[in-house]
């Protein structure tokens, strides 16, 4: 439907609701929120990705001279546009002048005009004492207050497509004083223009195909009560499940996240969300189509009565922290994900400080989570801290930092998972380590074992396929502190790793000295990456020559054209059948309903 009609029959539902008794959990507020989705107004999100050197054309390196090293850029004073909003984006700089991207920044800004200039301002330090080469003297590296004298400035002139995408030519860099710019990549979205080629089942559901004028929007906020959510909801604030209460979300539900929403599950609570290949559920943004991007909600937490390493409770992350890290119950349940999709997800709520796709703090093996994709997370897609929950079937796609995070003595198994990453020119930012897996054995100095008392993160990791986009230090695995996890039957490609080109890092620290992670035979990585030991079992690894799967689809179009992927593993590439998330005779048990558009 056009989006004016949209908007008039969205229109004339608030009139209709408006003059009915609304049931508690519902208001007229929520279909207003959706209204605003769809209104006609232009608004276009650009991410421009850029090369910054000095007016002699010599790379800006992090010195002992501050006033050599810029690290933040501003748009501003624009002229013929309407800035909105500007993200200042930090460069992550190494200490080395070495790197393909050395210099490289990326600032995201949305305007109301598809033509215009803006000025893009570099900022150097001069008050504040920068060290090269050391974990001394950063602090000030990374302060952004500390960062106000200009170094120079250039202009960027806006002339973007109807329908946004890739295109070079819709922006131009020009005027460059006091530095010298290259234009690297330019990412573009219009508010309300969305190109997607055949889209999935869950495509289709998550971009709202089921939501019309007429559907009665169900508001979640506050501490709920034991209810059933049909249809579509948005989730308003932080939004609580507590101890005794269960959240029952039916087949073909979307749940539009608010900005600064998020949905915890505390102990004791449940979330039900059991959806079918045919008829997924979505959790996903509140923005308008083709607007979304990673951190725009919050994202799920649960948080269970399992065991970790702590020895006194800490608190999870988000607006709202809910103690957690002392239970006693390994088998502890909070609820059934299954054909769920959770997308766009990852708010940081304070520097640092994001929340994941699907978080999962102490939580037990009864708890199911099988068929479950997390899309397009600002931070990890999944990441559990302590707890024995089981991840089978799951998918990682487009997120920002690690797939999969394992800390505090998590002792589940992940069987039959997907990660891939999408290229930095889809838009969001990446972090400084963007990793497959992360594992973190214990928090905090000291032995550990794979006992219950002081136990190691000791779970198996078994038919992964995992699959990197070359960024800047991700790895493919870095296991440490402690970790004394099983590694198998997976195939790892396209990592960039460190400098040595070393993928899959099993780290001993004399503070952690207890690494005896093993990582099997059967992993399979691409030719001429390695792995180093820290006190684990490793044995000779396989080889691949050529990436591992049937067909990674049109990722490097950041999954907008017909073409999804097929991670059945291509045996042509070295691997076996035998390894791999199609292993075992599972079949393509991700196709149909799992999602791959990146906005």
């Amino acid at each position: 439907m056009k989006n004016k009609v949209i908007t008039i029959l969205l229109i004339l539902s608030m009139i209709t609701l408006a003059t009915c008794t609304t049931k508690k959990s519902s208001n007229n507020n929520a279909t207003l929120g959706l209204a605003y989705l769809y209104l006609n107004q232009y608004e276009a999100t650009v991410s421009l990705t850029a090369n910054i050197k000095d007016s002699s054309g010599v790379a800006l390196t992090p010195t002992s001279s501050p006033s050599a090293s810029v690290k933040y850029v501003t748009m501003t004073n624009p002229s013929g546009v309407s800035l909105l909003t500007s993200t200042d984006t930090v460069k992550d700089y190494s200490t080395s002048s070495t790197g393909t991207d050395h210099g490289n920044f990326t600032v995201t800004f949305k305007v109301n005009a598809a033509t215009g200039t803006l000025t893009g301002t570099a900022y150097t330090c001069t008050s504040c004492s920068i060290t090269p080469n050391s974990t001394t003297g950063l602090t000030d590296y990374d302060d952004a207050t500390k960062y106000t004298t200009t170094y120079g400035t250039f202009s960027a002139v806006l002339n973007l497509a109807s329908t946004g995408g890739t295109t070079a030519s819709q922006v131009t860099l020009t005027n460059a004083s006091g530095l010298t710019i290259t234009l690297v990549s330019v990412s573009v979205s219009i508010k309300g223009q969305y190109n997607l080629s055949s889209p999935t089942v869950g495509e289709s559901l998550c971009d709202g195909s089921s939501v019309n004028a007429l559907t009665s929007f169900t508001t979640l906020s506050g501490t709920l009560t034991t209810q059933t959510v049909s249809g579509a909801a948005i989730l308003s604030g932080t939004v609580i499940v507590d101890s005794g209460v269960t959240l029952t979300i039916s087949p073909g539900t979307v749940i539009f996240g608010a900005r600064g929403s998020s949905l915890f599950i505390k102990q004791g609570g449940k979330l039900n969300a059991i959806g079918t290949a045919a008829s997924p559920i979505c959790f996903t943004s509140g923005q308008s189509l083709g607007s979304r991007y990673p951190g725009d909600w919050g994202g799920i937490v649960m948080i269970g009565k399992g065991k970790t390493t702590r020895a006194t409770a800490s608190t999870t992350e988000g607006t709202t922290p809910v103690s957690y890290g002392t239970g006693t119950d390994d088998t502890d349940t909070s609820g059934t994900l299954k054909y769920t999709i959770i997308e766009f997800a990852g708010n940081e709520v304070a520097p640092g400080d994001e929340l994941n796709g699907l978080s999962m703090y102490a939580v037990g093996s009864g708890t199911t989570i099988d068929y479950v994709q997390v899309h397009r997370g600002l931070d990890d897609s999944f990441e559990m801290w302590g707890g024995a929950v089981a991840l089978t079937h799951v998918v990682a796609t487009g997120g920002q930092d690690d797939d999969y995070d394992m800390d505090e003595g998590y002792a589940g198994a992940i069987t039959y998972a997907i990660g891939q990453k999408y290229p930095t020119s889809c838009g969001g930012s990446a972090s400084t380590d963007p990793h497959g897996i992360e594992s973190d054995g214990t928090n905090s100095g000291g032995t550990c074992s794979t006992g219950t008392a002081a136990r190691c993160t000791n779970g198996t990791l078994s038919y992964m396929t995992m699959l990197g986009q070359n960024i800047t230090s991700g790895e493919a695995a870095r296991l440490r502190e402690g970790n004394a996890q099983t590694l198998s039957n997976s195939v790892f490609y396209n990592y960039a790793g460190n400098s040595s080109s070393v993928v899959i890092v099993s780290a001993n620290t004399s503070s952690f000295p207890n690494t005896t992670s093993t990582i099997s035979n059967t992993v399979y990585l691409q030719s001429g990456k390695t792995v180093t030991t820290g006190g684990g079992s490793d044995s000779s690894l396989k080889t691949l020559s050529a990436v591992p799967v049937v067909s990674e689809g049109d990722v490097a179009n950041c999954g907008f054209a017909a073409t999804k992927p097929d991670f059945t593993t291509n045996t042509a590439s070295g691997a076996p059948s035998t390894v791999g998330a199609s292993a075992n005779g599972q079949g393509s048990w991700w196709s149909s309903w799992t999602v791959y558009r990146a906005r």
